[in-house]
């Protein structure tokens, strides 16, 4: 179900519900937001961007603001449907950002994530894949998708209902991180916390702004 999958392929399609990005810019910085079905992907971009977004459960949906330090450049997140669908896995959201690129883009052929939030629910399983987590058998899928950075992986697991789990949040994640995620860990990606409110959110953003190499633009 979570096998590997080609990007070198590059045949990717849009999901009809998907809503490519019409007015693309060379210079946005895109994010990708994953995760499995009711983790709080809409609450993260909801709190990130001060909004109340209709969530599209079934496409990929781009929303776009100015990058903060910078405002002649945008950030993109993506919001992407839950992949714990069993007819949509992470290859499929692979794929279809893959495809997303391409249509948003057509310009701009080589344009790539700058990186890739997964939030995870602190009291649920970690999805498994063959030999791991879900992630263990696409993070190189995952790094091809992503921009050039200074060595560690793209992407950062983000915790999510911290208010709900706060006794029990710590040991939770300790755990995690010993076990499901150490793998990842290892090879590093980070671990940051999502706790609702502004400033975790543009904590979690940052975490990935400040790996990028886009020159010394974002350092």
């Amino acid at each position: 179900m979570f096998g590997p999958w080609d990007l070198k392929k590059r045949n990717g399609e849009l999901n009809k519900y998907d809503t490519v990005l019409k007015d693309a810019k060379s210079t946005d910085v895109v994010i990708a937001v994953i995760g499995a079905s009711g983790v709080g992907k809409s609450t993260f971009i909801n709190t990130l961007f001060g909004i109340m977004l209709d969530s599209n459960k079934r496409g990929l949906t781009p929303i776009v603001c100015p990058l903060p330090l910078d405002r002649t450049k945008r950030i993109v997140i993506v919001d992407t449907p839950g992949f714990d669908d069993p007819v949509v896995t992470i290859s499929d959201i692979l794929n279809r950002l893959s495809a997303w690129l391409a249509a948003s883009y057509p310009k701009n052929r080589d344009m790539k994530l700058a990186g890739v939030l997964y939030l995870h629910e602190i009291s649920q399983p970690v999805p498994n894949g063959p030999g791991g987590t879900v992630f263990d058998s696409h993070l190189k899928t995952i790094r091809e998708l992503c921009s050039k950075n200074r060595g560690a992986p793209p992407v950062i697991l983000g915790v999510t209902s911290w208010q709900q789990k706060v006794i029990t949040g710590n040991a939770r994640l300790n755990k995690i991180k010993e076990t499901c995620w150490k793998l990842l860990i290892d090879q590093g990606c980070r671990v940051v916390e999502f706790r609702s409110t502004y400033r975790f959110s543009w904590a979690m953003v940052d975490s990935i702004l400040s790996a990028l190499d886009y020159e010394g633009e974002y350092r």
